[in-house]
């Protein structure tokens, strides 16, 4: 049996508590600032005005356009000698470690092969230098879960958990497992382990927020509406860049606002999760401890986002799988009223969606009867 078949299981007669998954980290711009140093080195060099900026990379490659004057920088032998590291980047590795055997799998310039071992060996002393892999083939090497910034890795990657490490030229992406932050996908490495908090630890009660989880056509909406009208539940505010969809109920869901507006929230902080769907930013404020006095919320999220709000709520959060078999996924995703390049991009996802189902506490079918369900999920 192979790694990713045996964490796949996942059965806890595996001892899957005692498992230490094999992580494999990227290090361009997971662990070594990469494309935001060279955005910093080509305005200093070349002046521009207005400056450069990180959010100008649209894609991976060629973007065509003024900020492909960074990839000067990627052979250049002085600037992966001098690639700062990551903020948080030791912490992180020395606490990964803690839990998982890691490699780091890395694609260099030749020239630059000798100077990124050594980068490696002075930043991160504790590492064990074995463990480092310099290749530009990283779906061939077998981890069970990777976090890397490139989509083609991890749309390539053999592994049982391939994570995104969100930056602005991967934003397209739908559907994948995708983290923010260190801390976000430390989170998720104890869900894939499930050494979280159980289910039955968890005391149903009040002051909880319940992200309700599942696929495009799964009824997480439909869900959380009844949750806030029947039980007085209240549902935390999101906010989205995309257009409201003619079918969108009363227009209460989300605050719609302009990619402008939402980076500027996100610079400021006030979002407790954000994640990125068909293109489009969703993010959901922040809940401060005088927010709860005996209240529950609830809010329906994609994966990312849940796992995100744990991170930052990690005693309030319960994630619930919203279960619906593939063929009415696909029919209600059929008749959902937006536009078809949208409903596409939720299509390819399902797939990869579907298995999210393992990463919550607790699964509930959706047969239509929100009063059982919501019965169900608290337990009477």
């Amino acid at each position: 049996m192979n790694r990713k078949s045996s964490l796949m299981k996942g059965d806890k007669e595996m001892g899957r508590k005692k498992m230490r998954p094999l992580i494999s980290l990227d290090a361009d711009d997971v662990l070594f600032r990469c494309n935001d140093y060279a955005v910093e080195l080509a305005n200093k060099k070349y002046d521009y005005d207005p400056p450069l900026s990180i959010r100008e990379i649209q894609q991976w490659g060629s973007n065509g356009s003024r900020i492909d004057i960074i990839h000067e920088f990627y052979k250049d032998e002085e600037f992966c000698r001098n690639q700062p590291v990551m903020d948080g980047a030791r912490e992180f590795l020395l606490e990964l470690l803690k839990i998982a055997d890691v490699i780091i799998t890395t694609a260099v310039p030749a020239n630059c092969m000798g100077i990124r071992i050594e980068r490696i060996i002075e930043e991160f002393p504790f590492f064990p230098r074995e463990n480092i892999i310099i290749t530009s083939r990283k779906d061939v090497v077998e981890a069970d879960i990777i976090l890397d910034d490139g989509q083609h890795n991890v749309l390539n990657s053999g592994a049982a958990y391939p994570v995104l490490f969100r930056k602005p030229w991967n934003h397209t992406m739908t559907g994948l497992l995708s983290v923010t932050s260190y801390q976000q996908f430390l989170t998720l490495i104890k869900n894939i382990l499930n050494v979280q908090t159980p289910l039955y630890d968890l005391e149903y009660k009040k002051e909880k927020i319940y992200c309700i989880v599942g696929p495009s056509g799964s009824g997480k909406t439909g869900f959380v509406r009844y949750l806030t009208k029947n039980l007085n539940m209240q549902r935390m505010q999101s906010y989205t860049t995309r257009k409201p969809f003619r079918s969108d109920y009363d227009k209460t869901d989300y605050i719609y606002i302009t990619k402008d507006c939402f980076h500027q929230m996100e610079d400021e902080g006030l979002f407790a999760e954000t994640t990125v769907y068909a293109s489009e930013m969703y993010g959901t404020t922040l809940l401060r401890e005088e927010d709860f006095s005996g209240k529950d919320f609830v809010i329906p999220l994609d994966i990312c986002g849940a796992v995100t709000m744990q991170s930052n709520h990690p005693k309030r959060t319960v994630l619930i799988y919203l279960k619906r078999s593939k063929n009415e996924l696909i029919k209600s995703l059929l008749q959902k009223d937006i536009d078809e390049d949208e409903k596409t991009f939720r299509l390819l996802s399902l797939n990869d969606e579907l298995r999210n189902e393992q990463l919550c506490d607790k699964t509930i079918i959706n047969d239509g009867d929100y009063r059982r369900m919501a019965a169900e999920l608290f337990g009477k």
